[in-house]
């Protein structure tokens, strides 16, 4: 036999001899349970020789390597090497946070105590606080929704809730230039539950020194270009954050002479 052959045999058979350590099932606490129960029963069958006589009877007629002993065996045996539960059980159960973000009381803002007194006939007994001196991030949302279904802002059937004055009112940075809200937008509409209780937006921090950021130039399109310019090519720029944008006229005297001049 030559060694490739024998190679090609040590390779398939430890192809068909791989297996895993362990397999994990993943069940309700209530499908466990279930699972013990038939084990259990399964065991006290296994006990009973009439009941082991039927199930042998049973299963010699389409199986010849499987008896009664065997197959009660497997079936009690399923759960007997359930680790999960002793490790609940082992561990002491866990404390309450020490903070609550979206409950814990807060300063009210003025936008949130406007919002409470727009909304308060649809929202009696929904609350957690008065809205006077106490709020939380969760009430000022519950008063949002409610006042977006008490005014109508948004119908059945449709995706958008129409932002009227009141709203640009309590939140108007974030919905200066906004018309219509996706109902399915949670961070835009945590966004405004945030200015109403007078939350300020930060920051985005300013490029360290020395680094280079690549910034892709926007093509302009026709309608919105007042000149009858021809729309710019997309391409990239290097700017430097250390320094200030240059201007277009400063870039151009700055630009390098060519060194070879015609004579």
């Amino acid at each position: 036999m030559s060694k490739k052959e024998k190679t090609t045999k040590k390779k398939i058979v430890k192809e068909e001899e791989r297996v895993p350590k362990h397999v994990s099932i993943r069940l309700s606490y209530r499908d466990y349970m279930k699972l013990v129960e038939i084990g259990d029963v399964a065991a006290r069958m296994k006990e009973d020789r009439e009941i082991k006589k039927i199930i042998t009877s049973v299963i010699n007629g389409f199986s010849e390597d499987l008896n009664a002993d065997k197959f009660l065996g497997l079936v009690a045996g399923l759960h007997a090497k359930e680790r999960t539960l002793e490790r609940f059980y082992s561990q002491a159960p866990r404390g309450p946070p020490a903070r609550m973000y979206f409950t814990d009381p807060e300063k009210c803002s003025k936008a949130v105590t406007e919002l409470y007194e727009a909304t308060k006939k649809w929202t009696k007994d929904k609350l957690r606080y008065d809205q006077k001196k106490e709020t939380c991030p969760t009430d000022v949302r519950v008063m949002f929704y409610a006042y977006v279904r008490g005014k109508e802002l948004v119908e059945d059937g449709s995706p958008d809730i129409t932002v009227d004055k009141f709203l640009k009112k309590v939140a108007p940075n974030t919905l200066s230039k906004v018309k219509h809200i996706k109902r399915n937008n949670g961070s835009l509409i945590w966004e405004i539950c945030s200015e109403i209780r007078g939350i300020k937006k930060k920051k985005s921090e300013e490029p360290k020194k020395g680094k280079k950021k690549i910034v892709e130039a926007e093509e302009e399109s026709e309608e919105e270009s007042e000149d009858d310019e021809p729309p710019k090519r997309r391409g990239k720029k290097i700017v430097e954050s250390s320094e200030d944008e240059l201007s277009e006229e400063e870039s151009e005297e700055e630009a390098p002479k060519s060194k070879s001049k015609r004579r």
